[in-house]
């Protein structure tokens, strides 16, 4: 007997029924959905952890760790990522390639790759996504100078807002305040995202990496590595906090994400 045969081959499966060595229907979820607690029934994965492992990219359930919630995308599609960022609106990954000097983009299930920015750009460290106006956005070394460049998510229209950053880590936007937030060296900076009114938030933070933004609550996050801190504060910069609860655990943090429950 087919345990799948009823329900167009889906048997007691909500999406797909797989059959078991035993014969009995085992049933699984498609990318971004996971099973129910009743083992037949999928629901959508409105929440998961994107990560890089130079030559991988892939994502996981929060809840469960060990889930995957796509296909790893990696070698020979990628040699050395450094940055990753995700737009939600098309479900498509987008991630720079130091090794290729290219910037890249696949939607999640793996298809449709596709090189969108390509030469010159060396040492791509910040990658952000203005999900409004559907730009893209990154901080790289190109002709011997660190800037902050733009285009089109298809890479068309390539330009440079922000000039002659001398070390540069990280780089996040906050559409809805038509704000670009990056570090350079020792310091937390912001502009307009067409590069006017550019200016140093923060000094003296110590090495900060990790950049990342609560759209929700305004709030800006980054890690402090020198001292072993998160720090945060309001997107316009005032209220500076420095959070020490977490200190042993950082002394080789190098990333950051803010999860708000009110954004699933």
């Amino acid at each position: 007997s087919n345990p799948c045969e009823e329900n167009d081959g889906r048997g007691p499966c909500s999406h797909l029924c797989l059959i078991n060595y035993n014969r009995t229907a085992s049933c699984t979820c498609p990318h971004l959905m996971k099973l129910s607690p009743n083992k037949q029934s999928c629901v959508v994965l409105k929440r998961f952890l994107l990560y890089i492992r130079r030559s991988e990219i892939r994502g996981v359930d929060i809840d469960n760790p060990y889930m995957n919630v796509m296909t790893a995308l990696t070698v020979p599609d990628i040699d050395d990522v450094t940055v990753v960022d995700y737009d939600t609106q098309e479900e498509r990954i987008y991630w720079a390639d130091v090794k290729t000097q290219t910037i890249k983009r696949a939607f999640i299930n793996g298809t449709r790759l596709e090189t969108v920015i390509s030469g010159d750009i060396l040492n791509c460290r910040g990658l952000a996504l203005d999900w409004l106006s559907r730009n893209l956005y990154w901080l790289s070394s190109e002709n011997d100078e660190s800037q902050v460049n733009v285009a089109r998510l298809d890479g068309s229209l390539k330009t440079s807002v922000i000039h002659g950053i001398d070390k540069p880590r990280c780089l996040v936007v906050h559409p809805a305040k038509g704000k670009i937030y990056w570090t350079d060296g020792n310091t937390i900076n912001i502009a307009n995202m067409d590069g006017s009114n550019s200016k140093v938030l923060h000094q003296n933070q110590r090495e900060p990496v990790g950049l990342s933004i609560d759209y929700t609550a305004n709030k800006l996050y980054w890690i402090s590595s020198g001292n072993g801190t998160i720090n945060r504060c309001n997107v316009d910069g005032n209220g500076l906090e420095v959070l020490e609860s977490m200190k042993r655990e950082l002394t080789k943090a190098s990333a950051l994400a803010a999860l708000v429950e009110a954004q699933c």
